[in-house]
C-alpha cells in the first residue's frame, strides 16, 4: 500500500492498511509513506512517522493501538498547520519536534496503553511456565482416542451390539441393544441413545465427512451406558487387577509391574550429581568447574546458602561483588595454589 495523501489523523494511516494486513492474509505485507520533501509539514510529519516507527518496534505493534491518543491538547492536524504558517521560524520548528517527540515517547505510550487495559493484574512468567507445564502433563496423561475405541468396540459387541467398520477411523452401528439404551434411559441426562448410528467416530479429525459422523468420546450417553454395564459386571474383577502374558517369555516364574511417576529438577540432579562427586578422595580444580558447567547446562541456580572461596581464604554469598581478570587466570577468586 501507498499512501500518497497522508491523512490529517495518523490513525487513519493503521486503518487504511489494516484493509489487507488482516487475518487470512498469507503474503507479506509492505507500506509506504510519501511525504513532501523541503517542505515544513513534511518535515514535520517525516519526524512522526519516523518516531512511530521506532516506537513500534520497541512496542511490538501496540503503538497502533493508541495511535489516536497521544497528541494531547492539540491535535497533529493543528500541529501540522502551525508548521505550514510558523515553520520558517526555528523556535516553532523546535518545539513542534519537542511535542511530537513527547506524543511518541515510550513512557508517555505505555501509560495510555495502561489505562486502556481491562485489569492491572498481570501474570509473571514463572506462572505462565507453571500453566504451560501443566498443559503439556494433561496432554500427556489425556484419554487417547484410540484407547477409547478400542474398549468401546470390544465392550459394546460383548453387550450384543452390532457395529461395522466403514471409511478410516469411522464406524457405523446398526443396532444398539436394549439393555444399553436401558441404561441410559437410568443415568442419562442428555439426548436419549439411538437404535442405530448411521456414523461414529473416536478422533474429531474424522467428523467432518459425509455422511457427518458422531464423535464417541467421554460424556457421550452410548459411552457412558456402556461404560455403566461393564462396571456393573466386572467390577470385582477390576479390583483383583490384570494378570499379563508374554508369549515371548518362557520362564515360570511370576514377575510383578510396577507404574512409577518420577520428576527430577535440574536444581536435584545438580545436587544429587554433587553429592556423588565430592565423594572422591581427591577432587581437582578443573573438576569442580565441570561440575559447574554440567549444572548451567542444565538451568541450575544456585540457592541463597551457595558460598565461594576468595583470595583471602573467606567465604563469600552469591551478592558479594568479584572482580575477575579478563586474562581468565582467577587470581582474585582463588589462592594461587589453588589456581596451580
Amino acid at each position: 500500500m501507498v499512501n500518497y495523501d497522508l491523512p490529517w489523523n495518523p490513525n487513519k494511516i493503521e486503518q487504511r492498511f489494516g484493509r489487507i494486513h488482516c487475518i487470512g492474509q498469507t503474503e507479506v505485507c509492505h507500506l509506504w509513506n510519501l511525504v513532501a520533501a523541503d517542505t515544513r509539514e513534511g518535515e514535520v510529519y517525516g519526524r512522526l512517522l519516523e518516531k512511530l516507527e521506532t516506537a513500534r518496534s520497541a512496542l511490538k505493534g501496540r503503538v497502533y493501538d493508541v495511535l489516536g491518543e497521544l497528541f494531547e491538547g492539540k491535535s497533529l492536524k493543528d500541529l501540522l498547520w502551525e508548521a505550514i504558517q510558523y515553520g520558517e521560524r526555528e523556535d516553532i520548528k523546535a518545539n513542534l519536534f519537542k511535542k511530537i517527540d513527547g506524543a511518541v515517547d515510550y513512557g508517555h505510550i505505555e501509560d495510555l496503553l495502561k489505562k486502556r487495559k481491562l485489569t492491572n493484574d498481570m501474570m509473571p512468567e514463572s506462572a505462565v511456565e507453571e500453566i504451560r507445564l501443566a498443559m503439556e502433563r494433561a496432554e500427556a496423561q489425556r484419554l487417547q482416542p484410540h484407547h477409547i475405541q478400542s474398549f468401546f468396540v470390544e465392550a459394546f459387541k460383548h453387550l450384543g451390539g452390532r457395529i461395522k467398520t466403514r471409511e478410516e477411523g469411522r464406524f457405523e452401528i446398526t443396532h444398539v441393544p436394549v439393555r444399553i439404551r436401558e441404561r441410559d434411559r437410568l443415568i442419562g441426562t442428555g439426548a436419549p441413545v439411538q437404535k442405530k448410528f448411521e456414523r461414529i467416530c473416536f478422533d474429531k479429525k474424522h467428523i467432518n465427512q459425509q455422511p457427518v459422523a458422531e464423535l464417541v468420546c467421554p460424556g457421550h450417553p452410548l459411552l457412558e451406558a456402556v461404560i455403566s454395564i461393564i462396571r456393573e459386571q466386572y467390577s470385582h474383577l477390576m479390583k483383583q487387577g490384570a494378570v499379563m502374558v508374554d508369549e515371548a517369555d518362557m520362564s515360570d516364574e511370576i514377575q510383578a509391574v510396577f507404574l512409577m511417576e518420577h520428576s527430577a529438577t535440574p536444581e536435584r540432579s545438580s545436587i544429587r550429581l554433587q553429592r556423588i562427586f565430592f565423594k572422591q578422595e581427591r577432587v581437582t580444580l578443573s573438576d569442580c568447574v565441570r561440575i559447574a558447567q554440567i549444572a548451567a547446562k542444565l538451568g541450575a541456580t544456585v540457592g541463597k546458602h551457595f558460598r565461594f572461596a576468595s583470595q583471602d581464604r573467606r567465604l563469600r554469598s552469591v551478592n558479594h561483588t568479584v572482580l575477575v581478570d579478563q586474562d581468565g587466570s582467577l587470581e582474585l577468586l582463588l589462592p594461587e595454589q589453588w589456581a596451580e
